[in-house]
């Protein structure tokens, strides 16, 4: 019975996924040597085939695709005794970033064998209309740019330039709709404020293009950065944006708040959209929060994400 299992999107990398299957092997059998592959079988199948793969023995899954298999893969492994590994081949590529990986994913894979596995916290929303929990590492949140992730994508996939393009076109809109938040501090304090669009965030940055605005505490971190506007406030917000890219520490104004909490409900009385690490997550009411020890991943030994 195989102990470790390379779990991959073919269709991540425009089918590149597929094609490096027997050269990640050979990497990864240096340490793991009876690693097997298994390609997703479907749309959201990969919580399901890492949850199965832990219960048959499997102690070790390395996912090999963008940020949005990354996170259905994470559905099946929290609070399992399977630890997970990142092979990054998205567009994103978040959480790699986060972790210091290469984002070759040959590269990656010999980096991740002198990972070692911790026990980190992850980040959970619910439904309030429903019951049951989803989970996310990287970021979450509502709003305009939550609007964006649920955009139709064209071709192949979600390419840069086309988040870009949406954005602008979904930014010019004259107005937002405002909704309503629940903040419980990290002292248990509760706090209620009106905002137009909110982001929760586990990461330290998101990398890419701004890669010196590190607001967030990272990966191992039970506390939650929230950065939310009172107002749909263009020329604000540009202003917020710019000093991102310029590395600007997260700061509060009049328009743009930015705090630390252990607990976040939004509600709205219209259909504002949600997300989670970058995949739509229907419409509020959603309570985003904690959860410690819960996952096992594959991190670098002397850092402190």
């Amino acid at each position: 019975m195989a102990h470790a299992l390379l779990l991959y999107n073919p269709k991540s990398g425009s089918g590149a996924a597929g094609q490096l299957v027997p050269q990640l092997l050979a990497i990864l059998r240096q340490h793991y040597p009876d690693i097997e592959a298994e390609a997703t079988h479907a749309p959201a199948s990969a919580g399901t085939q890492v949850q199965n793969a832990a219960e048959r023995g499997v102690r070790h899954v390395f996912v090999c695709g963008g940020d949005g298999t990354l996170l259905e893969a994470l559905q099946g492994a929290v609070h399992r005794d399977v630890t997970l590994g990142v092979l990054p081949l998205g567009t994103g590529n978040v959480v790699a970033r986060e972790l210091g990986l290469k984002l070759n994913p040959l590269r990656a894979a010999h980096q991740l064998l002198s990972f070692t596995a911790r026990r980190i916290p992850v980040g959970v929303a619910e439904h309030l209309a429903e019951t049951g929990k989803s989970y996310f590492l990287a970021a979450a949140g509502a709003g305009l740019h939550a609007e964006l992730m649920a955009v139709p994508k064209t071709g192949t996939g979600r390419s840069r330039a086309h988040y870009f393009r949406e954005g602008a076109r979904l930014a010019s809109r004259p107005q937002a709709q405002s909704f309503q938040l629940r903040i419980i501090m990290p002292d248990g304090t509760v706090r209620t404020e009106d905002a137009s669009e909110v982001l929760v965030m586990r990461v330290r940055s998101f990398w890419g293009a701004l890669k010196l605005w590190h607001p967030g505490l990272g990966l191992a971190s039970d506390q939650l950065r929230i950065i939310f506007t009172r107002s749909h406030h263009r020329m604000r917000l540009a202003f917020y944006l710019g000093r991102c890219l310029l590395g600007f520490p997260a700061h509060t104004d009049e328009h743009v708040i930015s705090l630390l909490v252990k607990e976040l409900e939004c509600s709205a009385l219209t259909d504002i959209p949600a997300q989670l690490d970058g995949d739509p997550f229907g419409n509020l009411p959603v309570r985003f929060s904690s959860e410690p020890d819960a996952l096992s991943l594959l991190m670098p030994s002397l850092s402190r994400p």
